[in-house]
C-alpha cells in the first residue's frame, strides 16, 4: 500500500442479504466468521455463536430444540446473551417468537438440553460460565442445588453431564 499501512485481511465475509432476526432490520449483509475464536466471555447484551471444544460445530436451534451442527454462519447458530438475578440466559431468534435454551425436567439424571421455552422461568434456563486455564469455558446448570456440566452423551445429545472434559467456546458475533 502507497501509505506504509498494512492490508490486513477481515474476519468476515459476506454471504448477501438475509433478514436479521436480532436486530430486526430486513436484508443486512450476513458476515460469516472466517475463524471461530472460542475465547470471547460470555456478556448481557451481546450475541455469541457456541462452539463445542476444539470442533467445527456449534449449537444450532432446530424444532424447538438444540443440536450440534457444522458452523454455517445462520440465524439458528447465533444465541443472544441476557442475564437473570445473576445467572445467563441465551436466546435464538429474539422477538415474538424467542425461545430459550434450557433443559427438560423429565430425566432428572441427565436432563437434556432443549430450546423451548418462550421466557426464563426459572433455573431450568439459567447457567453458569466459567473461564479454563486453557482455551474456552465450562458451562454449568444448576441440579439439585450442585452445579453440573453441559456436555454430550455416549449418543451425541447435549445434556448435563457427571465429568468436566466438555468445554464450550463463545465467539462474540455482536
Amino acid at each position: 500500500m502507497p501509505d506504509g499501512s498494512i492490508d490486513t485481511p477481515t474476519t468476515t465475509e459476506y454471504l448477501g442479504p438475509e433478514e436479521d432476526r436480532f436486530s430486526g432490520i430486513k436484508n443486512p449483509p450476513e458476515p460469516k466468521l472466517k475463524i471461530l475464536t472460542g475465547n470471547d466471555a460470555p456478556w448481557p447484551g451481546s450475541s455469541y455463536v457456541i462452539g463445542y471444544q476444539n470442533t467445527s460445530k456449534v449449537l444450532t436451534f432446530k424444532d424447538q430444540g438444540v443440536i450440534l451442527a457444522e458452523y454455517e454462519g445462520k440465524p439458528t447458530q447465533r444465541w443472544a446473551c441476557h442475564a437473570r438475578d445473576g445467572w445467563l440466559g441465551f436466546a435464538n431468534d429474539p422477538g415474538e417468537t424467542t425461545r430459550w435454551l434450557g433443559f427438560d425436567d423429565i430425566n432428572k439424571t441427565d436432563p437434556l438440553l432443549i430450546c423451548w421455552a418462550p421466557n426464563i422461568n426459572g433455573s431450568w434456563e439459567t447457567f453458569c460460565v466459567m473461564k479454563r486455564p486453557e482455551d474456552g469455558f465450562l458451562v454449568f446448570k444448576r441440579v439439585d442445588e450442585r452445579l453440573r456440566p453441559i456436555g454430550t452423551g455416549p449418543d451425541g445429545s447435549l445434556s448435563v453431564r457427571g465429568n468436566w472434559y466438555h468445554w464450550w467456546g463463545f465467539t462474540k458475533i455482536s
